[in-house]
């Protein structure tokens, strides 16, 4: 009796989003993340970016300490610098890639 292989996967998985609405219909979160922002244009808070930090990290001590440390991939500036030099969406992307998106 032949035994039948798996097909390996050929469409990449599409992670599952959960959207809250709430009653300013500009304001929508994801897993408590506020996602009324887009990373591209820059103007994401810095106080956004720790809350997502702090969401990925499961902690908003070990998200303090990760805002404030030098980041290789930011070019040994830290993220809070980053930010504040205009490069938000590096420090999202970084977020995002450690979250697995």
């Amino acid at each position: 009796m032949s035994q039948l292989k798996p097909e390996p996967e050929t469409q990449p998985r599409t992670p599952t989003i959960r959207v809250q609405y709430f009653r300013d219909p500009q304001r929508y979160e994801y897993d408590g993340l506020p996602v009324y922002f887009d990373p591209a244009d820059g103007h994401t808070s810095e106080e956004a970016i720790e809350r997502m930090a702090a969401a990925v990290a499961g902690d908003v001590h070990v998200a303090q300490a990760w805002m404030d440390r030098p980041n290789l991939e930011l070019h040994h500036r830290t993220p809070r610098q980053a930010h504040r030099d205009g490069d938000v969406s590096q420090v999202i992307g970084i977020l995002a890639q450690v979250a697995g998106f």
